[in-house]
């Protein structure tokens, strides 16, 4: 499975709009010391994974999707921000693009703690940007670098100073550090005081918070900790800072919403016959997994039951690059299971594919509306349908849409031709396809099917039929969208099916 990281090894440039660029330059190499205000100024003049510079700063096409800009001017360091600060500086683009800030404790591999700006959109015409950070507490860091969101837009940047504020330590109510069962949770924060604890449903064990370290601990700050008893429940941190009166709380609310059990093992199909993109049961396709449409870390990949599993991030899209473009002309059906966290309102939720040729305008889309299909949240539920990717010669690029961010999680995800997956009582010899289905229904059987009935959720036969065949397509294009039943009558046998419209 892909692998994500942050590298870096350097280039890039901070420069005047104009003609400045000497005088910029000459200007980040300074350090300067403000009556209550600590200012530094980076110098990003190093490039890392295909970013270029030539008097201006550019993510160009063939870039690494983590390619960013690295400061060399090591005596700003450490940085520190218990108190929050802010970066300013001017800007002008040659297109709408974003640039975001990041801040690692020390350079690769060892990033963490670390701390991310949100993006800051550039405009064509020079303007003067502010971008404020909030306090991180303890943490210390020795890496600051700059990203370009979008490719291929020449970004002028310059005049960049990274300011610490400064504040009284001795009314520092904050947490430098954060861990339950011994692990610090994820994306901890000083600055953050609310968390979701995400444990596998059924989870009995109630998580302990084990330590509850204060910003200011050796000053006199103090921790009160009041663990959960119950799942779902929240545990508490009160810190109290050295004044002896400022407080702040922390809340981790423990819920059971990941899946306990593996995505259902896909049917053993020839390799030939199958373009893998995740899935423990087919060699995958050589790609960039989380290539950053929509920005870095989409996705992340976690352990469930043992199986690889993709966790879906807080982004609106993950971007998939095949290394090599690949003929998907003859693949007739897609396939991928996916589990929503249990609670989940699925209003207005999609869950959303899209195939990519070469060239990019070639493209394949096949949307879910969650709402409509109504699956069952807490479970895992297979999507699996035909797709027309006649015209993919040259695929190349795939993209995963949804607006279940932080909520959903998905497992064998690949194209495949031949006979699609079969639902209901398999022993039965029958296939069923596809799931969700619109306005036909294909269905194949060892022998003769008698009868069909569909249902709807209330129960109410809503289609029935009398094939007398093994192979026919039954005709649904008068049905809503919605949840349905279908039962089959083959040799004496009944088989049924959960379908979806």
């Amino acid at each position: 499975m892909s692998q994500y990281r942050s590298a870096y090894i350097a280039d890039i440039i901070i420069l005047n709009l104009f003609i400045m660029y000497i005088f910029t330059f000459l200007i980040a190499l300074c350090a300067t010391f403000a009556v209550g205000q600590t200012t530094s100024y980076p110098v990003y003049e190093g490039v890392f994974g295909g970013t270029t510079h030539v008097q201006s700063i550019t993510f160009p096409t063939g870039a690494e999707a983590w390619a960013g800009f690295s400061n060399n001017n090591t005596e700003i360091y450490p940085l520190s921000f218990a108190n929050g600060g802010k970066i300013t500086f001017k800007a002008s683009a040659s297109a709408a693009a974003n640039l975001k800030f990041r801040f690692e404790a020390n350079p690769h591999p060892n990033v963490e703690p670390s701390y991310d700006t949100a993006n800051t959109p550039i405009t064509a015409a020079v303007g003067t940007y502010t971008v404020t950070i909030p306090t991180q507490g303890a943490n210390t860091f020795n890496s600051a670098l700059l990203y370009i969101v979008e490719r291929d837009i020449t970004v002028n940047i310059s005049e960049v100073k990274i300011t610490a504020n400064a504040g009284d330590p001795n009314t520092n109510a904050t947490l430098s550090d954060l861990q339950v069962d011994n692990t610090t949770i994820a994306g901890f924060s000083g600055t953050v005081t609310s968390y979701t604890y995400k444990l596998p449903k059924g989870t009995i064990t109630v998580p302990q918070i084990t330590t509850a370290t204060a910003t200011q601990a050796a000053g006199g700050a103090t921790t009160t900790i009041t663990q959960a008893t119950a799942i779902p429940g929240n545990a508490t941190v009160l810190v109290t800072a050295p004044d002896g009166t400022t407080t702040e709380t922390y809340t981790v609310s423990f819920k059971d919403v990941l899946p306990s059990t593996a995505a259902p093992t896909p049917p053993a199909r020839n390799a030939a016959d199958v373009i893998s993109l995740y899935s423990d049961a087919y060699t995958d396709v050589a790609s960039n997994f989380d290539a950053g449409w929509c920005g870095a870390n989409s996705v992340e990949e976690i352990s469930v039951a043992g199986n690889a599993t993709t966790a879906f991030l807080g982004n609106a899209c993950q971007g998939i690059v095949l290394n090599t473009a690949v003929d998907a002309s003859t693949f007739t059906n897609y396939h991928v299971d996916i589990f929503i966290e249990a609670g989940t309102d699925l209003d207005g939720k999609t869950f959303n594919l899209k195939f990519v040729g070469t060239p990019t305008s070639v493209f394949k889309e096949v949307n879910h509306d969650l709402n409509a299909l109504q699956p069952n949240v807490g479970e895992w539920v297979s999507f699996d349908g035909t797709v027309d990717l006649s015209t993919m010669g040259g695929f190349k690029e795939f993209g995963v849409t949804t607006n279940l961010a932080n909520g959903v999680y998905y497992d064998n995800l690949y194209a495949y031709k031949g006979t699609p997956l079969s639902l209901g009582e398999t022993d039965n010899g029958i296939s069923i396809y596809p799931n969700p289905f619109t306005n036909h229904i294909e269905i194949s059987a060892a022998q003769a099917v008698n009868q069909v009935r569909v249902y709807n959720i209330a129960g109410q036969e809503v289609l029935q039929a009398a094939p007398h065949a093994a192979s026919f397509r039954l005709d649904t294009t008068n049905l809503s969208k919605g949840v349905y039943l279908l039962s089959l009558e083959s040799n004496g046998k009944s088989t049924t099916a959960k379908m979806v419209k």
